[in-house]
């Protein structure tokens, strides 16, 4: 059984049903998403485990407001990485990391699309 990316219907129950509230939230983290992704690699290619650390823990809350199970499973096994300095581990993982969250952010782009029509 395939896990979805993302779970609509908990995240809208999460907001109390109030879809407005969810589309402003959905707006934001898909205008955010490219520039803390850009921030966590110039992090990793700086070997800034802090920055790293902070970036990946502010992208695991985000997966945790759309009740996506795998970026946030992938996210906190980054920030454990970052918080044992196992920067190589970061490195191996951020490609499958990345993956995960722009999965998201195209799947959160879809629900937005959809509301519109």
């Amino acid at each position: 059984m395939t896990i979805p990316v993302f779970n609509k219907e908990k995240t809208i129950e999460a907001f109390g049903g109030d879809e407005e509230i969810l589309f402003s939230v959905s707006l934001a983290f898909v205008d955010e998403l490219p520039g803390e992704l850009s921030k966590l690699k110039l992090a990793i290619d700086e070997c800034d485990l802090d920055t790293i650390r902070i970036s990946v823990h502010t992208l695991k809350g985000q997966a945790g407001t759309f009740y996506a199970e795998e970026a946030k499973i992938m996210a906190a096994e980054l920030e454990a990485f970052s918080k044992d300095s196992e920067l190589e581990a970061i490195k191996e993982k951020i490609e499958d990391f990345e993956k995960a969250f722009l999965d998201l952010k195209a799947e959160v782009t879809k629900m937005l699309n959809n509301r519109d029509q």
